[in-house]
């Protein structure tokens, strides 16, 4: 049996373009913001970065904040002059077996933070949907 095929016409069909463009537009400014979430959680971050052996207090000066337009991106540690970031942060078995403890201190950062990144995140997706609603009326 063959599948009914229909016509759909669309009343406002350019403004709804127009409207998805923009939108598309705005999500890219979001990597702006994602950069600034990451900012604020890097900053609370290095504050509360964890000192002495094996970190040697060298961990905080490596926190760096990134963003793109999907992610808000806190890395510590770098390849080759401190690649004890992560298992710093989430805890790791050594060599000879012995574990050491995860010290979260990025991930906790991010829940202290949170109020003040939840509120800026808020506003700009408040910014955004007015844009696009701005663009959608006829």
């Amino acid at each position: 049996m063959a599948a009914a095929v229909g016509r759909i016409k669309l009343d406002g069909g350019r403004q709804l373009r127009a409207a998805l463009a923009k939108a598309e537009g705005a999500l890219d400014d979001l990597a702006d913001v994602n950069k600034r979430v990451a900012g604020i959680v890097a900053d609370r971050a290095r504050e509360t970065a964890p000192v002495g052996d094996p970190a040697d207090g060298n961990i905080r000066d490596t926190v760096r904040p990134a963003g793109s337009k999907t992610a808000a991106i806190v890395r510590a540690g770098f390849a080759k002059r401190s690649p004890y970031g992560m298992p710093l942060h989430w805890g790791h078995r050594t060599d000879s077996g012995t574990v050491v403890p995860a010290q979260p201190w990025v991930a906790a950062a991010a829940q202290d933070t949170a109020p003040r990144w939840t509120q800026l995140y808020e506003s700009e997706l408040e910014r955004i949907v007015a844009t696009v609603e701005r663009t959608a009326t006829p």
